[in-house]
């Protein structure tokens, strides 16, 4: 895949009515994008109908035995075509990050599908970003996804943009706990992943979505072309 410049994002094409609640909502919503900890983000509802999805690469994060796996994140722009995405890479090769150190999140945005810069063509294919190597092709196998009711796409902008400055932590605050945060604020329902020992995973987590919390079959990106 060809080098893209990574920039932070801004939600575009906003209904009118829209608008102004959405900056009261960045103005005085500051709380949502907190760092540290997981925490359980209260969405804060701004436009109509969304969709999220949450992508798996399942060989990610080799432990003794097992790997515990990695995942990605993506919402869509209610009421256009364009997707926001992305995910905590953490390619330092250490268990923890300080705040405010690279953590190797990144955030894109762009069509589902049908260009080199789609959210499918981003997670099956090498992601390189001003030089920056983020992850190798076929990295990410499968994803799966869920229609919300609302959806606060400035909210999950500005949480997804922050997370770049939380650090990492292998147990807490990683790529779980990002993807979690950034989708729950968009207006996503879905499982704590510390709610159930099996579930702190990241392949754990992704599983339990399709059971507990209403997400679809998964889907394959070999299949997706």
């Amino acid at each position: 895949m060809s080098t893209r410049t990574t920039h932070t994002l801004t939600a575009t094409r906003w209904p009118r009515r829209a608008r102004g609640l959405l900056l009261a909502l960045l103005l005085t919503g500051a709380g949502l994008a907190t760092p540290g900890g997981p925490g359980r983000p209260t969405p804060v509802y701004a436009l109509g109908p969304g969709r999220v999805c949450v992508f798996l690469a399942p060989q990610g994060a080799p432990l003794a035995g097992f790997y515990a796996g990695h995942v990605g994140w993506a919402f869509l722009e209610g009421g256009t075509s364009n997707w926001i995405f992305g995910a905590t890479e953490n390619r330092s090769g250490w268990p923890f990050v300080k705040r405010g150190d690279n953590n190797y999140a990144w955030v894109l945005n762009g069509p589902w599908s049908g260009s080199q810069g789609s959210v499918l063509a981003t997670f099956a294919g090498q992601l390189t970003l001003g030089g920056t190597f983020y992850h190798g092709a076929d990295y990410y196998t499968q994803f799966r996804c869920q229609n919300t009711a609302n959806s606060s796409v400035g909210a999950a902008v500005a949480r997804a943009n922050a997370i770049k400055g939380y650090g990492y932590g292998f147990v807490t605050d990683n790529c779980l706990d990002h993807a979690y945060n950034v989708l729950t604020t968009y207006g996503g329902s879905m499982i704590y992943p510390a709610s159930n020992s099996g579930f702190w995973t990241p392949n754990g987590w992704f599983a339990a979505l399709g059971v507990y919390s209403g997400f679809g079959p998964v889907s394959y990106l070999a299949s997706e072309g």
